[in-house]
């Protein structure tokens, strides 16, 4: 094989025709990002503003000189490797905090004990939670805005909405 991860490459027509390239792909240049053999097109790329995807060594070309692409590259794959991180750890944040409120079933003692323990943080934390609540109530002032509520929520979003709404300066810098 004469491509290696980290070369540059530019994508070509594909050769296996039941399974053609998606299109956007296709006249791009890329970072070879992995090469696993024991995969049917073993060559993975990642394409900024596209994405990854796997060819087969025939339809890339190596493009020769392009270090400076390949550092930009390089960055740009270790930001979206690490959005991607963080978006998963939200995600995970999300689900233990919900499966935490579900099995509370309001019970005001364990309320009590969550809100005591977040007031007692350090100031910095507490401003970094405040913002993440924030952006929260601003994401469910605009599912009011857009209808996207039934009963068991529509509470919650129109009570955002108007926190929105009364809200001109919300700064909360990182201190």
């Amino acid at each position: 094989m004469n491509i290696s991860v980290g070369n540059i490459v530019c994508i070509k027509e594909n050769i296996d025709k039941s399974t053609p390239i998606d299109k956007k792909f296709i006249g791009q240049r890329g970072i070879v990002k992995e090469i696993n053999e024991d995969r049917p097109s073993p060559i993975t790329v990642f394409v900024k503003g596209v994405g990854e995807d796997s060819f087969w060594e025939e339809e890339l070309e190596v493009i020769e000189g392009e270090m400076e692409s390949f550092e930009i590259i390089k960055k740009v794959m270790e930001l979206e490797d690490y959005k991607k991180e963080a978006y998963d750890k939200g995600q995970k944040i999300a689900k233990d905090l919900s499966n935490a409120l579900n099995s509370m079933t309001f019970d005001k003692e364990v309320i009590k004990g969550f809100v005591d323990s977040m007031t007692q943080q350090h100031r910095t934390l507490q401003q970094s939670s405040m913002r993440a609540i924030y952006s929260l109530i601003q994401r469910w002032a605009v599912m009011a805005g857009e209808g996207q509520y039934d009963l068991r929520n529509e509470a919650t979003v129109k009570f955002c909405q108007e926190i929105v709404s009364k809200c001109e300066n919300n700064n909360l810098p990182f201190i």
